[in-house]
């Protein structure tokens, strides 16, 4: 019970997170235009691969070592966000660069900067996040996660009615992010001090290497998730992409059934040692709740797929609708998936996801490769579909072991 308190108590914060996520994206896709909904998603989707590179695996370390010994979290967090900052500021510059070189215009190129000023602020609010799990302030997040979807949504609103763009929408993310890492910072240190000390370059290092091997894993997964909606724009336009981002949109923010039972059950995980009763008890558990969620989830997005997109994004966005009622089973399979890699990576078996997941991620690129230039986004939804349910049945594979109980030891005679 225990477990689905928690469970419920992200998802009352997370379920707003969502809903209001959604409100932003029909924000920004009504402003902006198929076309240009199409563009906008395209750079949040490199975004969103490039922030894994910044975070490296760092968050689900800081989850899993401050569950073992909560008074290390302030100096984790300090050597973490000291890491962050400098890589965010390389793949800043290397990301402006490239966009250059790729012939994108100024405002994409601009928009592209600012919004690897959000990765960097989120990736931190998020490494803030993973300490309050971290130390069982569940409650605590679920608001800290919903007034950050608040901020954005404000500034959102203010870019459209200031009919900023692209840029704008970019300017909007950009300021909600540092705002929202700093404001949580001194929130969750207020009444129980993170503790950090001196700051000593030697240790940021030993942070990166541990979570690096997480790290790995985590940019498969990303170029996984991510690089679909960028291949659309570039194989079939603008137009194209933002029917896929429209469909990609409400699979995403179902999506959060997945994601909430792998917050709950890291933390839970990290505090058992694999191969015990307790760990697979746990582990159980978690894929139980998950599967049970994940398929009404996914259910629920394939009958109501038309009533969804209309009320969501409007006529011009009907051409979403087959999308999305093929990428359902997304929801469901990637519930799977999350709490497969929450167990791999309490487990310290990171490194046994590792070569399958990019494996997976090869074989998804020439699957979309070869289908996007026939059948335009349907084809990359059909891709990511069967990618999904492989994705999940290859890393329940790998932890299979993790998922029987221990015989007991034989009675001495």
């Amino acid at each position: 019970m225990k477990f689905l308190r928690r469970v419920f108590t992200l998802a009352v914060g997370e379920g707003l997170v969502r809903v209001l996520g959604v409100v932003t994206s029909v924000i920004i896709a009504r402003s902006l235009g198929v076309a240009g909904f199409g563009s906008f998603s395209a750079i949040f989707a490199v975004a969103l691969i490039l922030l894994v590179f910044v975070d490296l695996g760092q968050n689900a370390h800081l989850t899993r070592m401050g569950a073992r010994d909560s008074r290390a979290c302030g100096g984790l967090l300090r050597d973490v966000t000291a890491n962050k900052v400098v890589s965010a500021v390389v793949v800043a510059v290397l990301a402006g660069a490239v966009g250059i070189l790729i012939g994108l215009d100024h405002d994409e190129v601009t928009a592209l900067a600012l919004m690897m000023v959000w990765t960097g602020g989120f990736t931190v609010f998020e490494s803030v996040r993973s300490i309050a799990r971290a130390r069982d302030q569940f409650t605590v997040d679920s608001v800290a996660n919903t007034l950050e979807s608040v901020m954005r949504l404000i500034c959102v609103v203010i870019a459209a009615l200031l009919k900023g763009g692209l840029v704008g929408f970019a300017l909007a993310h950009a300021m909600e992010a540092v705002l929202s890492a700093v404001a949580y910072y001194y929130w969750l240190g207020r009444g129980r001090r993170l503790a950090c000390g001196p700051y000593r370059s030697s240790d940021s290092a030993a942070v990166l290497r541990a979570s690096f091997p997480i790290g790995l894993t985590m940019i498969a997964m990303a170029g996984f998730y991510r690089l679909d909606q960028v291949l659309v724009h570039a194989l079939s336009g603008a137009v194209e992409a933002g029917y896929y981002a429209a469909a990609s949109r409400v699979t995403l923010s179902a999506n959060a059934i997945g994601i909430l039972v792998g917050m709950v059950s890291l933390p839970a995980l990290s505090r058992t040692v694999a191969g015990t009763a307790a760990a697979v008890r746990e582990l159980r558990h978690a894929l139980w709740v998950a599967v049970v969620l994940g398929g009404v989830g996914a259910a629920l997005v394939a009958v109501f797929a038309a009533p969804i997109v209309l009320a969501m994004f409007g006529d011009e966005y009907a051409a979403a609708i087959p999308m999305l009622r093929v990428l359902a089973p997304v929801i469901l399979f990637s519930a799977v998936t999350v709490v497969a890699n929450s167990a791999a990576s309490a487990f310290h078996q990171e490194h046994r996801v590792v070569l399958r997941a990019y494996l997976l991620v090869a074989l998804n690129l020439a699957g979309n490769l070869i289908l996007i230039p026939r059948f335009g986004g349907l084809g990359s939804a059909v891709v990511s579909t069967v990618g999904e349910i492989c994705m999940a049945g290859s890393i329940l594979l790998i932890m299979r072991k993790s998922l029987v109980a221990p015989r007991p030891a034989p009675l001495s005679e």
